[in-house]
This record gives structure tokens, C-alpha cells and sequence, in this order.
């Protein structure tokens, strides 16, 4: 085999193996205004408890009944703190949630019998950290307040993210 097809053949297996490690992946970065990357269906019990939250009940009456709520949302799942559950985040979707340069980002933990809001904060991005606290990866929030950026992380503390 000569040097030049042996470095084409190395160049298509690392290829391979880095899309194969890439679809492995989990997605830690999730911007307002962009599709989720790695997406998970949502429960419907996680619908149930967005649709108590006050910023979806706004865009309820606004839409009028007969609305599909969960359109309104994507997800992706990750385990935030390695007990092998896969946990969900939750981003808006539909414009009707979004505010003044933010909308809103949901965070459920996975638990043995069904799943419970952990955290509920708007911004323009949510980021989770490889940095823990309390076992559970810390979260960022980034948005804009008066033109200039600004970011607040938050830790795991007695069952939620503070």
C-alpha cells in the first residue's frame, strides 16, 4: 500500500470514529433562538408541569384552547448527575414564550418514579458546566439585561438548582 493511500485510509477511520464520538455526545450549550441539536421526546407528564407555568399559561390564553403545547418546547436529555438517568432540559420554542432578549429554560431531574422541575430561569443561553457541585453539573445562564451581557450559574443545592 503506498504512503499516500495508507494517509487517505487513516484520514476516513479517524474521520468515522470522531462522527461516531460526536453522535455519543450529550449537548451542553442551548441557545434560545436555535434548534436543539440532540433532541428528546418529553413526557407528558413534563408537559403537564410546563403547562402550569405561569409564562406558558400566558401564551395558553393568548393561543386560546385547542392549542398544542407541546410544540411549544424541545428537549434534550443529559445526566447531570451520573446516576446512569438521563435527565432533561427544556428550552421554548415558540415565539409566544420569549420576552425581552430571553424565554425560558427547564431543567427535570429523572428520578425513580417520574420526573421533578429542578430549575426555571430565562435567558438567551443555558450552559452546563463540568464543574460539580453537590454531584450535579453547575448551570449557566447568559443573557442580555440593558444591552450588556451578563451570566449567573447556578449549583445544586437541597433538591434544586439555586
Amino acid at each position: 500500500m503506498s504512503v499516500s493511500r495508507f494517509f487517505i485510509l487513516v484520514v476516513v477511520v479517524v474521520s468515522a470514529a470522531i462522527s461516531a464520538s460526536a453522535q455519543g455526545t450529550v449537548q451542553t450549550i442551548f441557545n434560545l433562538e436555535e434548534d436543539v441539536s440532540k433532541k428528546a421526546s418529553i413526557p407528558d407528564a413534563v408537559i403537564a408541569v410546563l403547562k402550569s407555568d405561569k409564562r406558558v399559561d400566558v401564551c395558553f390564553q393568548e393561543k386560546g384552547k385547542g392549542a398544542n403545547e407541546s410544540e411549544w418546547f424541545e428537549a434534550s436529555e443529559i445526566d447531570l448527575n451520573a446516576d446512569k438517568r438521563m435527565d432533561l432540559i427544556v428550552k421554548a420554542k415558540d415565539g409566544c414564550l420569549f420576552g425581552a432578549n430571553q424565554g425560558p429554560f427547564w431543567v427535570f431531574q429523572n428520578l425513580e418514579d417520574g420526573y421533578q422541575q429542578i430549575f426555571s430561569e430565562s435567558g438567551l443561553q443555558l450552559s452546563v458546566l463540568p464543574k460539580k457541585a453537590n454531584s450535579f453539573n453547575k448551570i449557566k445562564i447568559s443573557k442580555a439585561i440593558a444591552m450588556k451581557p451578563a451570566s449567573r450559574t447556578f449549583s445544586f443545592k437541597n433538591g434544586k438548582y439555586r
